[in-house]
């Protein structure tokens, strides 16, 4: 059985660790508590691995930094790669760049260009095979 003792004397608190084999002196017993950060409580719920609270909400290892520990011959947790996975399946791998709205026009000119290339070219030798052009 043990306890913690706060004895008040000529005005001063002092707390004891009080057990079977003896006592000692705990003066952090009476130190305030540390402020908690607010942020701890969104931490602590959110936060996919179960490390200690960072101020950072979801800082897992991407599979990028994992695969880089692996070639290095690092151990790596199976379960931070499945995580890792899993985050950027929901979230994408990050912004992927759109297509350049100019550069898609262009294309589609030259296939339009091309098209029409092709299709004079067609009625050409279907002219050709039915006799129907004229020398000049």
């Amino acid at each position: 059985v043990s306890d913690v003792v706060v004895l008040h004397q000529n005005g001063q608190d002092t707390a004891h660790y009080v057990d079977s084999s003896g006592y000692r002196q705990v003066p952090e017993f009476l130190q305030p508590p540390e402020k908690e950060n607010p942020l701890k409580h969104v931490e602590d719920t959110i936060e996919q691995n179960d490390n200690h609270f960072d101020g950072i909400i979801n800082n897992t290892p991407s599979v990028d930094e994992l695969e880089k520990k692996a070639k290095s011959g690092e151990q790596i947790s199976l379960t931070d790669l499945a995580d890792a996975i899993k985050a950027e399946k929901t979230h994408g791998k990050g912004k992927e760049e759109k297509p350049s709205i100019r550069a898609q026009l262009k294309a589609d000119k030259k296939k339009a260009q091309k098209k029409t290339d092709k299709a004079e070219i067609t009625e050409l030798g279907k002219e050709l095979t039915h006799g129907k052009i004229e020398q000049i």
